[in-house]
């Protein structure tokens, strides 16, 4: 049979490699998005009225840019969103697993618990019981202050 507690940690330690996995992932994608609502937001600002060939000309280059880097950027949180969903899903599996393993612990520590108890309790009921110890089986009053 399989030693709960050896498979509790390696469960565990599962656990908080994926938790880590996710946590890293997450702050990936919040990165991405950040970074594509600044660059939106950078680019809805861009001045109404130009002086002339040249500035009309330098900012529609500098939009068609931002315009490349949003795309970039849209096409890795594509990207990057599945991958997360499963590390999302791998988690929650593996902290399921571990809290189940947890109460199975606890259950079985109680057991124990219950089985030390209930053997201390025989060998005080022997010891108490045998006629052959010095008073043994003898109730005495309780003694005076």
């Amino acid at each position: 049979m399989f030693r709960l507690e050896k498979v509790l940690r390696w469960k565990s330690t599962l656990e908080k490699e994926a938790r880590q996995k996710r946590l890293e992932m997450e702050h990936r994608v919040e990165s991405l998005e950040r970074q594509l609502a600044a660059s939106k937001s950078r680019r809805q600002n861009a001045p109404d009225s130009l002086d002339g060939l040249d500035d009309l000309l330098e900012w529609s280059r500098y939009l068609e840019g931002m315009r490349r880097v949003e795309v970039r950027l849209a096409e890795r949180l594509h990207d990057l969103r599945p991958a997360l969903a499963e590390r999302v899903r791998l988690h929650q599996e593996l902290r399921r697993d571990v809290k189940g393993l947890e109460k199975l612990s606890q259950k079985e520590k109680a057991r124990a618990h219950e089985a030390w108890e209930r053997r201390a309790q025989e060998s005080l009921d022997e010891v108490a019981a045998r006629r052959s110890l010095p008073h043994g089986g003898k109730s005495f009053r309780a003694s005076r202050p």
